[in-house]
């Protein structure tokens, strides 16, 4: 259980922070995107006994499939290295 907790804070803190412009986030609200995500994540690492044994090339390739398409790792980056003021 611990491992699924790890994931959806993942999940959550990559939604969070931004999305890519893809399609599914011009429609879909932000706060929706990210419960469905974070619900797609779940199941899937409920179902998946690699997962739970802590199977990192399997969390690797779940959280590549489901979290990265909606991460834009630019803009995250520009965000954090923006200077403060």
């Amino acid at each position: 259980m611990n491992i699924l907790k790890k994931i959806l804070a993942v999940a959550i803190a990559f939604g969070a922070l931004s999305f890519a412009a893809s399609a599914s986030a011009a429609i879909e609200p932000p706060d929706a995107l990210i419960k469905r995500i974070s619900q797609e994540v779940l199941d899937s690492a409920k179902s998946d006994t690699g997962i739970q044994k802590g199977n990192r090339n399997r969390i690797r390739a779940l959280v590549e499939a489901k979290i990265i398409p909606y991460v834009d790792f630019q803009r995250m980056t520009a965000l954090s290295q923006a200077p403060l003021d």
